[in-house]
């Protein structure tokens, strides 16, 4: 038996970071496809794509089906931001520090 699991990707395709997002995205279907190609371990990833269009308000409304539905998510800021692993997961600092 595959247990599906939703997996939401948050990229905003349009823009200044349209094209950068857009890599990326094709970058996470990717990875998704070949997951559930090569996955032994009976889950299937279902990639479930928001585009909060690069407006800051809609970051929030785009991600709230995926916390409604408990689904695991990916999002990305495609700015001058780099990410660093905390022990309470991902925290962010400037590229700039």
């Amino acid at each position: 038996m595959q247990i599906e699991l939703p997996s939401g990707l948050l990229f905003s395709r349009t823009g200044s970071y349209g094209t950068v997002a857009h890599s990326l995205l094709n970058g996470a279907l990717l990875a998704c496809r070949e997951a559930n190609e090569t996955s032994g371990i009976g889950v299937r990833l279902l990639p479930q794509i928001r585009d909060p269009y690069e407006i800051l308000d809609n970051y929030a409304t785009a991600i709230q089906p995926f916390l409604d539905q408990d689904t695991h998510y990916s999002s990305t800021a495609t700015t001058s931001v780099t990410t660093s692993k905390s022990s309470t997961g991902c925290s962010w600092r400037s590229a700039s520090a």
